[in-house]
Formats: C-alpha cells, sequence, structure tokens
C-alpha cells in the first residue's frame, strides 16, 4: 500500500470542505454545499463499534468521517480520488473545475490532519480498483460516495472484498424489494451525480459479494448545497461477513 506523501497546506483559503467541520484557531467552517454531520457520526455510521479496529473511509473527501473515526479508537486509512480527472464528471460539470475542487478538498484533510492531530494516513486512486491500492481491513466505510460514481457496483465489490468483518454503505436510496437503480443525474445537473441504489439492490449486491445486511435505518441530515439544500434523508446499512 503506497501511501500518500503529507502535504503542508498554511491557509484555509487554499480549501474547501465537504463536511462542516470545527477546527482549532479557525471554530466552524462552513463551505458551499458543505453537510452537517456534526454530533450524529455514530448513528451515520450505524452504531458500529470502532474501537480497536483497523477502519477504511472511502471516499474521505476532506476527512470529517476519518477524523470521527479516530476519535472512536478506530485505526484509519482515508481514501479518495487522486486528481479530478477520476471523478466521473457528466456533461454539464467543467473538468477543470472539478480538478481545482479536488485539489481543495485534499487540501482541506490536509490542513484539518495537522490541526487535530490526525494519525491516519491517506490512500489516492479510483474506487471502482479499490483492491489494487488498499490491504484488507475490519471494516470499509463507504459514504456518499456511490451516487457519483458511473459504476457503483464495482465499488461495491472492491468494498466487500477489502473488508474482513463489517462493511458500512451510507447513501441516498429508496425502499422497494426490486433490485433496481434510479438515474438521478437529471435531477442535478453539472454535481456529477449519478445513481440512487434501491434497499433491495443493496441486499442484493452485498449478498451477491459475501455479506448479509444486519441492520437499515435512514435518519435526515443537513445539507447546504443549492441542489439539494436542508433535511436530506439518507441510508446507513451495516453489513456483515457471511460465515
Amino acid at each position: 500500500m503506497q501511501y500518500a506523501t503529507p502535504r503542508h497546506v498554511a491557509s484555509l483559503d487554499e480549501c474547501w470542505f465537504y463536511h462542516v467541520i470545527d477546527l482549532p484557531q479557525h471554530g466552524t467552517v462552513n463551505h458551499f454545499g458543505s453537510w452537517d454531520l456534526r454530533g450524529r457520526f455514530d448513528e451515520y455510521v450505524g452504531g458500529v463499534n470502532l474501537a480497536g479496529k483497523t477502519f477504511l473511509d472511502v471516499g474521505t473527501a476532506s476527512g470529517f468521517l476519518t477524523f470521527e473515526a479516530e476519535k472512536r479508537g478506530a485505526i484509519v486509512t482515508s481514501f479518495d480520488v487522486a486528481t479530478g480527472d477520476d471523478v466521473n464528471v457528466d456533461p454539464k460539470t467543467s473538468a477543470a473545475e472539478k480538478r481545482k475542487e479536488v485539489v481543495m478538498m485534499q487540501n482541506g484533510y490536509w490542513f484539518a490532519h495537522r490541526l487535530l492531530g490526525s494519525k491516519a494516513r491517506a490512500v489516492y486512486g479510483d474506487a471502482v480498483r479499490l483492491c489494487e491500492y488498499v490491504d484488507p481491513v475490519d471494516i470499509v466505510l463507504v459514504a456518499q460516495l456511490l451516487v457519483h460514481v458511473r459504476d457503483p457496483l464495482a465499488v461495491i465489490q472492491n468494498a466487500c472484498q477489502t473488508a474482513k468483518e463489517t462493511v458500512i454503505m451510507v447513501e441516498g436510496s429508496f425502499e422497494t424489494d426490486d433490485p433496481i437503480a434510479r438515474f438521478v443525474g437529471i435531477d442535478y445537473p453539472g454535481t456529477n451525480t449519478w445513481w440512487h441504489l434501491s434497499t433491495g439492490l443493496y441486499r442484493g449486491a452485498l449478498k451477491t459479494f459475501g455479506f448479509e445486511i444486519e441492520s437499515v435505518s435512514r435518519e435526515r441530515y443537513r445539507c447546504n448545497h443549492p441542489a439539494a439544500a436542508g433535511m436530506q434523508e439518507i441510508c446507513t446499512f451495516v453489513a456483515r461477513r457471511a460465515h
């Protein structure tokens, strides 16, 4: 596993945060489009006990979930795209803007990493080939990433191959036993948004790749992106490796 070299980021102005975050010396940082999960991490990950577990945060973005997992005693590796060219942009999304956004998002990760004294290590690559970049861990978290990839099943398969014990999937989803996907890109143009998968599809896909869903929970979380402003319903699937 090849870890990324920590990046020294001197100024908050060089950063963008996918999640609202509280930072020493800066207080609450609430950037355009951020999700506010503060105080709700435990329900967001389905109440899974992370203490002493090796933990992979897939799609870490600016690192909020990584840093919260560390606070709960997890040994964390963060994973995200290497460059904006790895992002599955739609035709209405500017590739140049996406490259800039990824750099600023990575800057946010390393800026917060330093201020919070994090010991997490980062790996960059393409999530549809996750197994090529990372070693197996106890728990794999894939949170609000599948909606942004054109081949979500490849990411689910790689997450299952990487997880020794538990997979946690957190995404927008809809309730039906039919194993189907809904194309949502037309609803959110210019946001590299693609799919919502049904609960039936999660059950079937996770079972296909060796996992059984243990719990499913739905909660509403605050987003301040204009395309999805307000309280949005998000579904958390906790799955254990079948024996």
